[in-house]
């Protein structure tokens, strides 16, 4: 009741009103999405793997941590719900064993050739390597889940430490390192779409935003900058 279809498709994601869901006492989960699938029916893995993360109650960086970790974007959260919706009717579609299924085996092998090849695309051409990425690291976020609810049996998926470095905001000298991991089988984007600015083209946007906006977004974009916290930590 009261709620809108977003997108056409075997496997649908909906959202439910916000008010009217918070009315009936569920007002913690009332902006997360849920998945229907092609009976329609609630689909409970897919849901509920969705509350966990909308919540906060489980995420892939932080598997083990008793305590509740930070939650992530509405924007997010609805891209995890139509990129899960996306495997799962695949893997009906396909006739996959989600308590059995293996990395290599099936979401490499398969999943991501298929969306590789244009045999899983809506037009039948391939698809981007970005998108192909995000669909598969979900498809192996959500087994992952599973696997640590007890739901299947373990789920591996090989991963390399890799360090990134980049110049700080306003020195080209100091630089930041961080550890982070990286998906083996994982395509590689192209990553000439994406342009950095530089140190004199981010002081003369801070500029723009003061003469604009005033000190205090001045100081929140530049609070950003210098430590990386989030919009809403900001605030």
């Amino acid at each position: 009741k009261n709620s809108c279809r977003v997108r056409k498709m075997s496997f649908t994601v909906y959202y439910s009103d916000p008010a009217e869901t918070t009315r009936c006492g569920f007002g913690k989960v009332a902006r997360i999405p849920c998945i229907f699938d092609s009976s329609p029916k609630y689909h409970r893995l897919g849901s509920r793997y969705l509350i966990d993360r909308g919540i906060g109650e489980w995420a892939p960086e932080k598997r083990g941590v008793t305590v509740r970790t930070s939650t992530p974007s509405e924007q997010s959260i609805r891209n995890y719900a139509h990129w899960l919706a996306n495997f799962l009717e695949w893997a009906e579609i396909r006739g996959l064993d989600l308590t059995t299924c293996t990395y290599r085996e099936h979401i490499q092998s398969r999943y991501q050739t298929e969306m590789l090849k244009g045999f899983w695309s809506r037009d039948g051409l391939p698809l981007s390597p970005r998108t192909i990425n995000a669909r598969v690291q979900q498809a192996c976020d959500f087994l992952t889940w599973m696997a640590d609810k007890g739901l299947r049996s373990k789920f591996d998926v090989a991963y390399n430490n890799i360090k990134l470095k980049w110049g700080s905001a306003y020195s080209s000298v100091g630089h930041l390192e961080k550890t982070t991991q990286s998906r083996k089988g994982k395509l590689r984007e192209d990553k000439r779409r994406l342009h950095m600015p530089t140190n004199p083209e981010i002081l003369i946007w801070l500029g723009e935003v003061l003469s604009r906006f005033g000190t205090t977004k001045a100081l929140m974009c530049e609070t950003v900058l210098l430590t990386a916290m989030r919009r809403e930590e900001v605030s």
